[in-house]
Protein backbone atom coordinates (compact mmCIF):
# COMPACT_ATOMS: atom_id res chain seq x y z
CA UNK A 1 0.00 0.00 0.00
CA UNK A 2 1.31 3.73 -1.23
CA UNK A 3 2.33 6.54 1.98
CA UNK A 4 0.09 9.60 0.67
CA UNK A 5 1.15 13.03 1.96
CA UNK A 6 -1.20 14.42 3.78
CA UNK A 7 -3.17 11.82 5.06
CA UNK A 8 -6.42 10.76 4.22
CA UNK A 9 -7.37 12.23 7.74
CA UNK A 10 -6.00 15.77 6.54
CA UNK A 11 -7.26 15.30 3.19
CA UNK A 12 -10.78 15.20 4.62
CA UNK A 13 -10.22 18.32 6.54
CA UNK A 14 -9.62 20.30 3.99
CA UNK A 15 -11.67 23.57 3.54
CA UNK A 16 -12.10 22.83 -0.12
CA UNK A 17 -12.58 19.19 -0.48
CA UNK A 18 -11.03 16.72 -3.79
CA UNK A 19 -13.53 16.05 -6.31
CA UNK A 20 -15.28 12.97 -6.52
CA UNK A 21 -12.29 12.00 -9.18
CA UNK A 22 -9.55 12.98 -7.08
CA UNK A 23 -11.06 10.94 -4.25
CA UNK A 24 -11.56 8.02 -6.26
CA UNK A 25 -8.41 8.23 -8.20
CA UNK A 26 -6.01 8.69 -4.48
CA UNK A 27 -7.72 5.77 -3.24
CA UNK A 28 -7.34 3.62 -6.12
CA UNK A 29 -3.74 4.32 -6.24
CA UNK A 30 -3.04 3.95 -2.53
CA UNK A 31 -4.59 0.59 -2.79
CA UNK A 32 -2.86 -0.52 -5.71
CA UNK A 33 0.62 1.40 -5.75
CA UNK A 34 3.51 -0.36 -3.38
CA UNK A 35 4.96 0.55 -0.30
CA UNK A 36 8.03 1.95 -2.10
CA UNK A 37 5.34 4.71 -3.72
CA UNK A 38 4.84 8.34 -2.20
CA UNK A 39 1.76 10.15 -3.06
CA UNK A 40 1.30 13.50 -2.75
CA UNK A 41 -2.16 15.07 -3.17
CA UNK A 42 -2.02 18.94 -4.16
CA UNK A 43 1.43 19.64 -2.98
CA UNK A 44 2.42 23.41 -2.66
CA UNK A 45 5.16 24.46 -5.55
CA UNK A 46 5.57 27.75 -5.52
CA UNK A 47 2.25 29.01 -6.75
CA UNK A 48 1.72 25.71 -8.52
CA UNK A 49 -0.89 22.82 -6.95
CA UNK A 50 -0.68 19.89 -9.19
CA UNK A 51 -3.54 17.50 -8.07
CA UNK A 52 -2.10 14.75 -7.60
CA UNK A 53 2.25 13.63 -7.65
CA UNK A 54 3.59 9.90 -7.34
CA UNK A 55 7.04 9.44 -6.58
CA UNK A 56 9.45 6.13 -6.00
CA UNK A 57 12.74 7.22 -5.08
CA UNK A 58 14.29 4.16 -7.64
CA UNK A 59 12.74 5.11 -10.96
CA UNK A 60 11.36 9.04 -10.67
CA UNK A 61 7.92 11.07 -10.60
CA UNK A 62 4.65 10.89 -12.40
CA UNK A 63 2.01 14.10 -12.08
CA UNK A 64 -1.98 13.46 -12.78
CA UNK A 65 -3.93 16.04 -13.22
CA UNK A 66 -7.57 15.24 -12.52
CA UNK A 67 -10.97 16.63 -14.33
CA UNK A 68 -14.21 15.56 -13.46
CA UNK A 69 -15.43 17.11 -16.52
CA UNK A 70 -18.16 16.13 -19.32
CA UNK A 71 -16.90 16.21 -22.76
CA UNK A 72 -20.36 17.42 -23.87
CA UNK A 73 -19.35 20.69 -22.47
CA UNK A 74 -16.00 20.77 -24.41
CA UNK A 75 -14.65 20.75 -27.50
CA UNK A 76 -11.00 19.96 -29.49
CA UNK A 77 -10.21 21.77 -32.68
CA UNK A 78 -7.51 20.56 -35.37
CA UNK A 79 -4.80 23.03 -33.54
CA UNK A 80 -4.91 20.45 -29.84
CA UNK A 81 -6.93 23.72 -28.68
CA UNK A 82 -9.67 23.13 -25.73
CA UNK A 83 -13.04 25.16 -26.09
CA UNK A 84 -15.73 25.63 -23.61
CA UNK A 85 -18.85 24.54 -26.10
CA UNK A 86 -21.08 27.14 -25.02
CA UNK A 87 -19.64 30.26 -25.07
CA UNK A 88 -17.06 29.26 -27.64
CA UNK A 89 -14.12 30.22 -25.32
CA UNK A 90 -10.78 28.96 -25.19
CA UNK A 91 -9.18 27.36 -22.34
CA UNK A 92 -6.07 26.03 -21.09
CA UNK A 93 -6.15 22.42 -21.84
CA UNK A 94 -5.39 19.99 -19.51
CA UNK A 95 -2.16 18.89 -21.29
CA UNK A 96 -1.11 22.03 -21.51
CA UNK A 97 -1.80 22.22 -17.67
CA UNK A 98 -0.05 18.77 -16.41
CA UNK A 99 3.09 19.82 -18.79
CA UNK A 100 3.76 23.35 -17.01
CA UNK A 101 3.89 21.82 -14.12
CA UNK A 102 6.63 19.66 -15.14
CA UNK A 103 8.51 22.10 -16.90
CA UNK A 104 8.09 24.54 -14.03
CA UNK A 105 9.95 21.57 -12.26
CA UNK A 106 12.86 21.49 -14.24
CA UNK A 107 13.34 25.60 -14.52
CA UNK A 108 11.94 27.31 -11.17
CA UNK A 109 11.60 24.76 -8.47
CA UNK A 110 13.78 21.64 -7.88
CA UNK A 111 17.26 22.32 -7.48
CA UNK A 112 19.44 20.66 -9.99
CA UNK A 113 17.56 19.41 -12.33
CA UNK A 114 17.24 22.03 -15.29
CA UNK A 115 21.29 21.05 -14.70
CA UNK A 116 21.18 17.42 -15.42
CA UNK A 117 18.69 18.13 -18.50
CA UNK A 118 21.06 20.14 -19.94
CA UNK A 119 23.56 17.13 -19.57
CA UNK A 120 21.21 14.22 -20.51
CA UNK A 121 17.70 14.97 -22.39
CA UNK A 122 16.85 11.44 -21.34
CA UNK A 123 16.74 13.12 -17.84
CA UNK A 124 13.68 14.92 -18.83
CA UNK A 125 11.98 11.57 -19.04
CA UNK A 126 11.73 11.03 -15.52
CA UNK A 127 8.76 12.85 -14.87
CA UNK A 128 5.97 10.86 -16.43
CA UNK A 129 2.51 12.76 -17.15
CA UNK A 130 -1.39 12.09 -17.81
CA UNK A 131 -4.58 13.50 -17.56
CA UNK A 132 -7.49 11.72 -15.62
CA UNK A 133 -10.75 12.01 -17.16
CA UNK A 134 -13.10 10.65 -13.98
CA UNK A 135 -16.47 10.92 -16.22
CA UNK A 136 -15.39 9.75 -19.23
CA UNK A 137 -14.36 6.68 -21.30
CA UNK A 138 -12.16 5.41 -23.98
CA UNK A 139 -15.29 5.98 -26.72
CA UNK A 140 -15.98 9.63 -25.64
CA UNK A 141 -11.89 10.17 -25.81
CA UNK A 142 -11.88 8.39 -29.86
CA UNK A 143 -15.29 10.94 -30.22
CA UNK A 144 -13.69 14.01 -28.75
CA UNK A 145 -10.20 13.48 -31.05
CA UNK A 146 -11.96 11.98 -33.41
CA UNK A 147 -13.12 15.32 -35.19
CA UNK A 148 -9.46 17.23 -34.94
CA UNK A 149 -8.07 14.23 -36.15
CA UNK A 150 -9.72 13.30 -38.93
CA UNK A 151 -9.78 16.77 -40.04
CA UNK A 152 -5.27 16.78 -39.82
CA UNK A 153 -5.76 13.52 -42.26
CA UNK A 154 -8.30 15.14 -44.72
CA UNK A 155 -5.35 17.85 -45.16
CA UNK A 156 -2.81 15.23 -45.07
CA UNK A 157 -4.72 13.69 -48.02
CA UNK A 158 -5.52 16.54 -49.73
CA UNK A 159 -1.96 17.84 -49.64
CA UNK A 160 -0.65 14.66 -50.97
CA UNK A 161 -3.11 14.79 -53.70
CA UNK A 162 -2.12 18.12 -54.87
CA UNK A 163 1.67 17.23 -55.01
CA UNK A 164 1.25 13.95 -56.99
CA UNK A 165 -1.37 15.58 -59.47
CA UNK A 166 1.51 18.42 -60.22
CA UNK A 167 3.39 18.28 -63.15
CA UNK A 168 6.58 16.66 -63.45
CA UNK A 169 8.42 19.74 -64.15
CA UNK A 170 6.76 21.84 -61.05
CA UNK A 171 7.27 19.11 -58.88
CA UNK A 172 11.02 19.59 -57.80
CA UNK A 173 10.20 23.36 -57.22
CA UNK A 174 6.80 22.72 -55.21
CA UNK A 175 8.56 19.78 -53.45
CA UNK A 176 9.90 21.79 -50.04
CA UNK A 177 6.75 23.67 -49.57
CA UNK A 178 4.88 20.10 -50.09
CA UNK A 179 7.43 18.41 -47.73
CA UNK A 180 7.09 21.41 -44.48
CA UNK A 181 3.17 20.84 -44.89
CA UNK A 182 3.52 17.54 -44.42
CA UNK A 183 5.67 17.79 -41.66
CA UNK A 184 3.89 20.18 -40.17
CA UNK A 185 0.27 18.29 -40.63
CA UNK A 186 1.61 15.00 -39.49
CA UNK A 187 3.23 17.14 -35.95
CA UNK A 188 -0.10 18.36 -35.15
CA UNK A 189 -1.67 15.00 -35.73
CA UNK A 190 1.03 13.03 -33.37
CA UNK A 191 0.06 15.39 -30.73
CA UNK A 192 -3.37 14.81 -30.92
CA UNK A 193 -2.94 11.24 -30.88
CA UNK A 194 -0.02 11.13 -27.85
CA UNK A 195 -3.00 13.35 -25.64
CA UNK A 196 -5.22 10.54 -26.77
CA UNK A 197 -3.58 7.43 -26.58
CA UNK A 198 -0.83 8.00 -24.23
CA UNK A 199 -1.25 10.35 -21.69
CA UNK A 200 -5.23 9.98 -20.88
CA UNK A 201 -6.59 8.10 -18.46
CA UNK A 202 -10.05 6.50 -17.83
CA UNK A 203 -11.59 4.08 -15.29
CA UNK A 204 -11.17 1.55 -17.94
CA UNK A 205 -6.95 1.80 -18.35
CA UNK A 206 -5.78 2.49 -15.16
CA UNK A 207 -3.15 0.52 -15.21
CA UNK A 208 -1.36 3.17 -17.49
CA UNK A 209 -0.29 4.95 -15.05
CA UNK A 210 2.93 4.00 -14.62
CA UNK A 211 6.65 5.04 -13.14
CA UNK A 212 9.37 5.87 -16.01
CA UNK A 213 11.37 3.14 -16.72
CA UNK A 214 15.47 3.81 -16.24
CA UNK A 215 16.88 0.76 -17.49
CA UNK A 216 20.10 0.31 -16.58
CA UNK A 217 20.68 3.92 -15.87
CA UNK A 218 20.11 5.27 -12.35
CA UNK A 219 19.29 9.08 -12.98
CA UNK A 220 16.80 9.50 -10.33
CA UNK A 221 19.76 9.60 -7.61
CA UNK A 222 18.78 10.20 -3.94
CA UNK A 223 19.89 13.68 -3.63
CA UNK A 224 17.54 14.64 -6.09
CA UNK A 225 14.53 12.07 -4.67
CA UNK A 226 15.10 14.39 -1.31
CA UNK A 227 14.88 17.69 -3.33
CA UNK A 228 11.61 16.26 -4.14
CA UNK A 229 10.92 15.33 -1.03
CA UNK A 230 11.78 19.34 0.42
CA UNK A 231 9.34 20.50 -1.73
CA UNK A 232 6.17 18.08 -1.99
CA UNK A 233 5.93 17.55 1.92
CA UNK A 234 2.75 18.84 2.86
CA UNK A 235 3.70 22.12 4.62
CA UNK A 236 2.47 22.84 8.46
CA UNK A 237 -0.58 24.92 7.37
CA UNK A 238 -2.05 22.10 5.23
CA UNK A 239 -1.34 19.36 7.90
CA UNK A 240 -3.67 21.53 10.65
CA UNK A 241 -6.27 22.98 8.54
CA UNK A 242 -9.72 22.79 9.85
CA UNK A 243 -8.02 22.20 12.99
CA UNK A 244 -8.96 24.46 16.09
CA UNK A 245 -5.82 26.48 16.84
CA UNK A 246 -3.99 25.93 20.25
CA UNK A 247 -2.03 29.13 21.27
CA UNK A 248 0.90 28.54 23.78
CA UNK A 249 1.20 32.08 25.98
CA UNK A 250 3.61 33.62 24.42
CA UNK A 251 2.04 33.20 21.05
CA UNK A 252 -1.19 34.71 22.34
CA UNK A 253 0.79 37.71 23.80
CA UNK A 254 2.65 38.65 20.14
CA UNK A 255 -1.05 37.88 18.78
CA UNK A 256 -2.40 40.82 20.62
CA UNK A 257 -2.41 43.83 18.48
CA UNK A 258 -0.94 47.02 19.62
CA UNK A 259 -0.13 50.50 17.73
CA UNK A 260 3.45 49.83 17.67
CA UNK A 261 6.43 48.29 15.57
CA UNK A 262 7.55 45.29 16.39
CA UNK A 263 9.96 42.15 14.78
CA UNK A 264 8.86 38.62 15.59
CA UNK A 265 11.49 36.13 14.86
CA UNK A 266 11.38 32.65 14.83
CA UNK A 267 12.85 28.83 13.78
CA UNK A 268 10.33 27.12 11.07
CA UNK A 269 7.49 25.38 12.75
CA UNK A 270 7.39 28.05 15.90
CA UNK A 271 3.87 29.14 14.80
CA UNK A 272 4.79 32.49 13.18
CA UNK A 273 2.16 32.40 10.55
CA UNK A 274 -0.66 31.16 12.67
CA UNK A 275 0.30 34.58 15.61
CA UNK A 276 0.56 36.76 12.07
CA UNK A 277 -3.08 35.50 11.22
CA UNK A 278 -4.36 36.22 14.20
CA UNK A 279 -2.93 39.29 15.32
CA UNK A 280 -4.76 40.54 11.63
CA UNK A 281 -7.76 39.37 12.89
CA UNK A 282 -7.38 41.35 16.05
CA UNK A 283 -6.03 44.22 14.05
CA UNK A 284 -9.39 44.41 12.46
CA UNK A 285 -11.47 44.08 15.54
CA UNK A 286 -9.24 46.90 17.19
CA UNK A 287 -9.97 49.38 14.41
CA UNK A 288 -12.88 47.65 12.53
CA UNK A 289 -10.44 48.88 9.30
CA UNK A 290 -8.79 46.78 6.39
CA UNK A 291 -5.59 44.57 7.66
CA UNK A 292 -2.55 44.54 4.84
CA UNK A 293 -0.48 41.49 5.04
CA UNK A 294 2.70 41.57 2.47
CA UNK A 295 4.09 38.22 2.28
CA UNK A 296 6.68 37.12 -0.46
CA UNK A 297 5.83 33.58 0.06
CA UNK A 298 2.96 32.55 -2.27
CA UNK A 299 2.12 29.18 0.49
CA UNK A 300 1.50 31.83 3.19
CA UNK A 301 -0.83 33.76 1.23
CA UNK A 302 -2.84 30.54 0.28
CA UNK A 303 -2.86 29.58 3.65
CA UNK A 304 -4.48 33.11 5.13
CA UNK A 305 -6.51 33.22 2.45
CA UNK A 306 -8.36 29.88 3.20
CA UNK A 307 -7.70 29.95 6.92
CA UNK A 308 -11.25 29.36 8.79
CA UNK A 309 -11.40 33.16 10.56
CA UNK A 310 -13.78 31.49 13.48
CA UNK A 311 -11.22 29.20 14.63
CA UNK A 312 -8.79 32.12 14.60
CA UNK A 313 -11.30 34.30 16.69
CA UNK A 314 -12.13 32.07 19.22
Amino acid sequence: MAQIFPSRENISRLKVPPTEGEMFLLNHLIETMGNDVEIYFQPFLNGDRPDIVLMNKNYGVIIIEVKDWSFSSYKIDENNKWYVKKISQKIKSPFQQVFSYKNNLFNLHINGLLEKKLKNKKFYKLINVYVYFHKESKDSLNYIYGIPISIIEDEIGSNNVFFKNLPKEYKEKKYNEYENKRVYLENKKDKLDRDKSSLSITKENLKKIKFPYQGKDNYFDILIYHEFVRYLQPPFHTLNEGKKISYEKKQEKLSVSDNVHQKIKGVAGAGKTVVLAKRAVNSHKRHGGEVLILTYNLTLKSYIFKLDFEILLS
